[in-house]
């Protein structure tokens, strides 16, 4: 019922509409379709609050309202859901820090517990027997060399076709 009477109020004044505001003051309008003809839907506007630490496009807008002014949402996000948005963030970012705090100390006692492989270089004499053997080729007499060009003969060879 809100949404009927706010449409046909949009359509009677010939202003913008303002249709909130987000948790960093930035205003959001929306002018009547008939002020817009061209677009055949009304047009969505952000007013940023500091001009100065304006983003190009909408980068820097919650995904509410971007969302919003992007016409894939209907109805203008409520300062409650932006406000409980924020606390999930918030959340996952505490999260997040825990996470990496509790991972760098595992990495702190795994470097304590492991031994360190170069203060313990251990040089070994290799056995006798291994030295006095030489390096035997294995024994491949029926195998072609692969280096060897396979011979040419000047005549083609006949071919006969098999019987099954």
């Amino acid at each position: 019922m809100a949404t009927a009477i706010r449409n046909i109020w949009k359509s009677l004044t010939g202003r913008r509409f303002l249709a909130g505001r987000d948790l960093q003051g930035n205003r959001y309008y929306e002018y009547p379709m008939h002020m817009s003809p061209a677009l055949g839907r009304p047009r969505r506007v952000v007013k940023y609050a500091n001009p100065d630490h304006m983003f190009p496009g909408t980068a820097g807008l919650p995904i509410q309202w971007n969302s919003w002014l992007s016409f894939t949402r209907t109805e203008p996000p409520t300062l409650e859901e932006l406000q409980a948005d924020l606390r999930r963030i918030n959340m996952v970012k505490a999260n997040a820090m825990l996470i990496a705090g509790r991972d760098a100390a595992e990495r702190a006692r795994q470097q304590l517990q492991a031994p360190n492989p170069q203060s313990e270089v251990v040089y070994e004499e290799p056995p006798q027997a291994a030295q006095a053997t030489e390096i035997q080729e294995p024994e491949t007499k029926d195998a072609p060399d692969p280096w060897v060009p396979p011979p040419t003969s000047e005549q083609p060879e006949t071919w006969a076709p098999r019987s099954s």
